[in-house]
């Protein structure tokens, strides 16, 4: 079953590789996506090697969850939604770092999960997308389906609504022992195929940078 889930958390590789291909073609609004994919398969690739040496990915996991929501806010700031501020992004940035930087001053070990920034960091992604994206569909999209920011933010959604959802379930109720643990890494491995193909799919919609301009203006 490892070996199934480590080949499934790869597949982040192809929507970021497929970025890379297309990064000087594409609207540098859309860097830091590409990015966080990035981030996101070399996460994984650690995660591997870690699990398999030491069989603890603690320290790398933590990392790379305090650093996401800092480009995923910076993400849906260099989209210009004017009607959240600036400071509304930077301020979730910050107090998701500061989460992470006080549970590991706390529990005063770096080799430990960092289960309650996970959780309220996490929440504060999803919610800052379902209220970025309820502004951007406001107006008007066509095509709905292809529109790259709404489906980025869509796979963001369920992706972190599954960590919360998982996060709570391992820590509230881990004492349980329910058989539904035996299930966590097959709906993990799911979900984390079909947000991943989601991804692939925006990449492949964001528009080239001339039909950007034509399509709609989108500061950078």
């Amino acid at each position: 079953m490892f070996a199934v889930n480590a080949l499934v958390s790869l597949f982040v590789g192809v929507p970021a590789i497929v970025g890379w291909i297309r990064y000087k073609r594409i609207q540098p609004a859309f860097y830091p996506f590409i990015c966080w994919l990035t981030l996101g398969l070399i996460n994984e690739i650690t995660s591997i090697c870690i699990i398999y040496r030491y069989g603890n990915n603690a320290v790398s996991y933590n990392i790379f969850a305090m650093i996401s929501p800092v480009l995923i806010a910076y993400q849906l700031n260099r989209w210009k939604q004017k009607s959240l501020g600036v400071s509304f992004f930077y301020a979730v940035a910050t107090c998701s770092v500061l989460l992470f930087l006080t549970e590991w001053l706390l529990r005063g070990s770096f080799s430990a999960f960092c289960s309650y920034a996970v959780i309220i960091s996490s929440t504060l992604i999803v919610l800052i997308n379902i209220c970025f994206i309820s502004r951007w569909l406001s107006g008007a999209i066509d095509y709905l389906y292809r529109d790259a920011i709404s489906l980025i933010c869509l796979g963001f959604i369920i992706l972190y609504t599954y960590t919360i959802t998982t996060e709570c379930f391992l820590f509230f109720a881990q004492s349980l022992q329910t058989p539904f643990f035996h299930y966590l890494p097959i709906i993990f491995s799911v979900i984390n195929l079909l947000v991943n193909l989601l991804f692939l799919f925006a990449i492949l919609c964001i528009p080239l940078r001339i039909q950007y301009f034509l399509r709609r203006s989108l500061p950078v």
